[in-house]
Order: structure tokens, then sequence, then C-alpha cells
């Protein structure tokens, strides 16, 4: 029987640097770059893991200018790896998460349309307060 082809991830982490925003191809696809630093405790010891991460797109757009070296991001994407060979002919590696979501995890909103207040519910019909509705609890 064959596996699912479950390709998901979900990591949260401090930017190492500024992200950087980049048009690529004939298209000008947006593209925002970043890694983040995520930080384990095992045994009494700090493990640290540097997670490149990419964005595209609209949400790319969205995200540009706002995320800072040191900002605290929860990330939400898919593993993606290359195989390229470098210049003196050595086979590599390269792997990243290509990001569907980004939240900062900072309590500031990570795009313009987390900026937008919401709004107190309306007062109930007839402008009465909470306690005027005591009366009709019929217990």
């Amino acid at each position: 029987m064959k596996g699912l082809p479950v390709n998901s991830v979900i990591i949260g982490g401090n930017l190492t640097d500024d992200a950087k925003f980049a048009k690529v191809g004939k298209a000008a696809y947006s593209k925002l770059s970043f890694s983040i630093a995520n930080n384990v405790y095992f045994s009494g010891t700090e493990h640290v893991s540097y997670i490149n991460v990419s964005v595209w797109g609209e949400l790319a757009d969205k995200l540009s200018g706002r995320l800072e070296k040191g900002t605290p991001v929860l990330i939400e994407g898919r593993l993606k790896s290359s195989v390229y060979t470098d210049r003196k002919d050595i086979r590599r590696t390269y792997t990243e998460v290509t990001a569907s979501r980004v939240f900062r995890s900072d309590g500031n909103p990570a795009t313009k349309e987390e900026e937008k207040p919401t709004q107190d519910p309306p007062p109930p019909s007839g402008g009465g307060t909470e306690t005027d509705y005591e009366d009709d609890i019929p217990f």
C-alpha cells in the first residue's frame, strides 16, 4: 500500500535577518525570503536550527517590509528540497519551507489586513443593557 503524500510543516522561531523581497522570473512573481532560528531545549541544552523560508505571490506582497530581524513568527507550509552542484563541483542539498501562512507571534499584525480594528457588536435591540434581561432568565 502506498503512503499518503503528506508534506506539511508548522514551525516557529525568530527571523535571523530582515526579510528580502524580490520579483522573480519573466512573470515577475513576488518572493519574500528569510530564515528563522528555531530554539529547542533538550536535556537542559539549547539546540538551534536555522530554517530557510520562502513566501510567494500575494502573501509575499502583503508581508513585504513587515518582517524584521528578531521578529517572532509561526510558519505553516511545505518542505522543499533541491539538489545542485556548486562551483567546486560538490553536490549540495538546499532545503526550505515554502510558506502558505505566516503569523507574527509577538501580537503585532503580519499583514495590513490584520490591522483592521474589530468592531464591538451592536447593542441589543431596544437599546437595553445586559442586566435588563436578567428578569427573563427562567432559573
